[in-house]
């Protein structure tokens, strides 16, 4: 029973895996090694619930006979879970690091370009930090036509105002 236990969670692991692998939006790769675990546990949420709302659907109904010395019991069985429109987008608020594209942007959206005098004092501080940010998209049984959205919350720094800005 252990043993199955083991190849089950490895085997949710290794599809969660390949699923995250192969999502797309801007610079996905970047953006989900970013996110908090808060995110990445809320993104999987639906997957998880529903293996573990299979696993107690009754797979084992009967004990082995002693009896005989052995037990033989075949059978087709089929599961599943339905799932419902909350279970296709998540919202959480998380901590992440924003890569150098993305404060360009940010920065960009504010009205700083490279010749603004505080342009890369306002860079480097933005990179520095680790932001406290809502995070919000598709699970992973949501719409493939969505992408992740990380909101970053506007701040002064430095005297200087950077809007808020939706990557």
């Amino acid at each position: 029973m252990k043993n199955k236990l083991t190849f089950l969670s490895f085997s949710l692991f290794l599809f969660v895996c390949a699923i995250m692998n192969n999502l797309k939006a801007q610079t996905l790769e970047e953006t989900l090694s970013n996110l908090s675990s808060d995110a990445a546990k809320k993104y999987v949420a639906p997957v998880v619930n529903a293996f573990g709302s299979n696993l107690n659907s009754g797979w084992v109904t009967k004990v082995p006979d002693q009896l005989l010395g052995f037990h033989l019991n075949v059978r087709v069985m089929g599961v599943g879970t339905l799932l419902d429109d909350s279970d296709q987008n998540f919202a959480t608020t998380g901590k992440f690091h924003y890569t150098s594209d993305q404060v360009d942007a940010i920065l960009s959206n504010s009205g700083y370009n490279s010749s603004h005098p505080a342009y890369n004092d306002l860079r480097e501080e933005i990179l520095s930090k680790e932001w406290t940010v809502n995070i919000s998209g598709p699970t992973i049984t949501g719409s493939e036509s969505e992408y992740l959205n990380v909101q970053f919350p506007g701040a002064t720094i430095q005297g200087e105002t950077v809007g808020v800005y939706n990557t």
